[in-house]
């Protein structure tokens, strides 16, 4: 199924792309957490964000640690 923004979604997994390369990723929280999931296969690259805050901009911060792994 495609979003409105054009990302697609498969299995709860979110599929796009970054620079060219696929992305499957997923984030949620509720109160007390936020979660990112985000994963590259073409690069094998994994990152897994856990916060006990609530109001943690878990997108913000997987992108600014997967600038640091793919300058």
């Amino acid at each position: 199924e495609t979003s409105r923004d054009g990302v697609q979604l498969g299995l709860g997994w979110f599929l796009g792309q970054r620079e060219g390369r696929r992305t499957v990723f997923h984030s949620g929280g509720d109160t007390g957490f936020r979660s990112y999931i985000l994963l590259l296969p073409d690069d094998a690259i994994g990152i897994v964000l856990a916060s006990n805050w609530e109001n943690t901009d878990t997108g913000a911060i997987v992108n600014g640690i997967l600038d640091i792994m793919r300058p």
